[in-house]
């Protein structure tokens, strides 16, 4: 049996009903907070939801792929920070094209956590919990912890900039990055092994699927993803803080689980991803309009991820096919 033809039925996880949770449960909240508050629903507002939610859609559609395959990278939230930091002080220089140089900034530290976590058997988990405490000692050292300014206007307006009107430009670029990643999830090759593999590593070693390759790959493409990501925040807010990319990783893994993805690997999608970060995203634009205390908010956030993380353990998901 050759890989190609095994691997179609790895991670396909035949589940009808849970797969539309997430849709369900991000209509619910739009529904709920249009009737609560007439101002959830306006242009304005959709523009700050598109705001919030394009460093995160971009973030979470490369690293679902890490989830995919049952591991996790907790240093994404520390590439962009050192990767928008490094824009900063860059975009002098080399002006727009420094978008190149935090993408390669990413990509080096992905191949390192990749390298790592399969070279050394380390778990993912402690491999990007130590590059993302190594990274952000490197960002507090190189400006000394200070905000770094940004002065190019042209930089500036690749994030902020409206090419459509209505539609800032970091939502373009989300989105492209976001329906690419779809592309290489669904028809290439690296997609079918990823989900193969966190169907049954062992499967797939015995197939012949590259599962160190594939694995140092993902890795690669979040801290890419991630790179890039912090150098169009950067642009977005016209400064580099050494903090900006705090809470970026735990976000990002509850918009993953919360589209839709297994924690634990083998099902799920990047596509599924894009319903994920909305719901986070609305949730917390749905509670600020409401003007919920911001402690109740994070407790409320919390349940939402640890909900969503119960509804689709694979005890569950079997219940609810």
């Amino acid at each position: 049996m050759s890989a190609d033809t095994t691997i179609a039925i790895a991670g396909t996880g035949r589940i009808p009903f849970v797969k539309f949770i997430p849709v369900l449960f991000l209509a619910t909240l739009c529904v709920a907070f249009e009737a609560a508050n007439r101002n959830f629903i306006t242009a304005s507002n959709l523009q700050n939801i598109i705001l919030a939610s394009s460093i995160l859609l971009i973030v979470a559609s490369a690293s679902t792929f890490v989830i995919l395959l049952g591991c996790v990278d907790l240093s994404v939230g520390a590439v962009v920070s050192l990767a928008g930091l490094l824009t900063a002080m860059a975009v002098p220089v080399f002006g727009t094209s420094v978008l190149l140089l935090a993408t390669l900034v990413g990509l080096v530290v992905g191949l390192i956590n990749g390298a790592l976590h399969v070279g050394l058997r380390i778990p993912s988990f402690l491999v990007t919990l130590g590059t993302m405490t190594a990274l952000g000692g490197v960002a507090l050292l190189l400006n000394n912890g200070a905000p770094v300014p940004i002065l190019d206007k042209n930089f500036v307006a690749l994030a902020s900039g409206t090419l459509f009107p209505g539609i800032p430009n970091i939502g373009l670029w989300a989105f492209a990055c976001y329906a690419a990643l779809v592309v290489v999830d669904r028809r290439s090759l690296f997609g079918r092994h990823v989900l193969a593999i966190g169907g049954g590593e062992r499967v797939a070693k015995l197939i012949g699927i590259p599962v160190a390759r594939r694995k140092i790959e993902a890795f690669a493409l979040s801290g890419a993803a991630a790179g890039f990501a912090g150098a169009l925040l950067v642009a977005r807010l016209e400064t580099a803080a050494v903090a900006m990319g705090d809470g970026i990783n735990l976000q990002t893994i509850a918009t993953i689980v919360i589209g839709g993805t297994f924690i634990t690997g083998g099902v799920g999608s990047v596509a599924r991803t894009l319903t994920g970060v909305l719901a986070v995203v609305v949730l917390a634009n749905g509670l600020d309009i409401l003007a919920v205390h911001p402690y109740y908010q994070t407790i409320i956030k919390s349940l939402m991820v640890l909900i969503a993380v119960v509804i689709m353990s694979e005890r569950n998901v079997g219940i609810l096919k």
